[in-house]
């Protein structure tokens, strides 16, 4: 059985895509001036990247957000990924182009260690 369903807008998932390269349909969402959409992109024949859009500027504001909500209450940030490219894993505020709030584990024979935590 359909559940209730509000669209309010043009909403395209998959669909035929007989170009070969470049965009397929995907998921737009409007509701201000910002980019926003999930898309396919065919970079060569076998060969695709799956893209968001959060945004048409570089602005940190723009953002793409994991987190969990508890209770429906409030929002709780895991990663974002900014407008500006910087990135933040258990912040929502990125200061560096990489940003990890808590430890973190780097394996491997260029592997760079700083230790500021203590452990």
């Amino acid at each position: 059985m359909a559940q209730d369903q509000t669209i309010d807008g043009n909403l395209t998932i998959g669909g035929e895509f007989k170009n070969g390269l470049g965009y397929a349909p995907g998921i737009f969402l409007f509701g201000n001036s910002d980019d926003f959409f999930i898309r396919r992109f065919n970079v060569a024949p076998n060969q695709s990247e799956f893209r968001f859009a959060i945004g048409d500027d570089f602005q940190p504001e723009d953002r793409f957000s994991i987190g969990v909500n508890y209770g429906g209450s409030q929002w709780h940030y895991r990663m974002v990924v900014q407008g500006d490219g910087k990135v933040g894993i258990g912040t929502s505020t990125p200061g560096a182009q990489l940003h990890v709030n808590g430890g973190a584990a780097v394996f491997g024979t260029n592997a760079v260690t700083t230790n500021t935590d203590g452990h």
